[in-house]
């Protein structure tokens, strides 16, 4: 059998790459012996990419599908915003961004603050920043913005409430936003 033509071999490539990360293969599966011998023997037109090819490449082309997508079904709706900051794992401080339109989540930015002093001025820069990305890249109107109950967080929310129509505050890390306090100013 002739190998695929580029177009076939990019489509196979993109299957197979939600087809491993749907069914949690580790990426390592694909350079087995007994994997590949399956391929060549049943799929025999298709060229196996490496474990980094798979991992790297394909993967990023395939997260930048599904953020098209989820950005182009969030376009035009209101949408509201949410922080929240933790550590990870090798103790960087970390402010991460999400935000919630259309019945989409999509998650914007992760930023490394370790350097950065842990005040409301910084995080209220930040979540400017953030308001004016999802009004000009994204295309949603922002309506709300949702953070975790710290002190700077309160502070940086009640100075939105200027720019913004609703803040909320979440007090766990799986908030319910039904019981959360909340904080209006009436739209003009």
């Amino acid at each position: 059998m002739l190998p695929f033509d580029t177009k076939t071999q990019s489509k196979f490539l993109s299957q197979l790459c939600r087809a491993f990360i749907s069914a949690g293969w580790a990426w390592s599966t694909i350079e087995d012996p007994e994997v590949c011998a399956l391929f060549q023997r049943y799929v025999p037109g298709a060229t196996l990419p490496g474990r980094k090819k798979l991992s790297g490449l394909s993967l990023q082309n395939e997260l930048k599908k599904v953020e098209l997508g989820i950005t182009e079904r969030m376009a035009g709706h209101y949408a509201t915003l949410q922080c929240n900051r933790w550590k990870n794992v090798k103790k960087t401080h970390l402010v991460a961004f999400m935000i919630t339109a259309a019945g989409e989540i999509r998650c914007t930015h992760v930023n490394n603050v370790l350097a950065a002093r842990k005040n409301a001025s910084g995080l209220l820069a930040m979540m400017k920043d953030e308001l004016n990305y999802n009004n000009t890249a994204l295309h949603v109107i922002n309506i709300g913005v949702c953070s975790d109950a710290s002190g700077e967080s309160r502070a940086a929310r009640i100075r939105l409430l200027d720019e913004i129509v609703m803040t909320l505050t979440c007090c766990t890390p799986s908030p319910d936003l039904h019981s959360a306090p909340t904080q209006f100013r009436t739209p003009d």
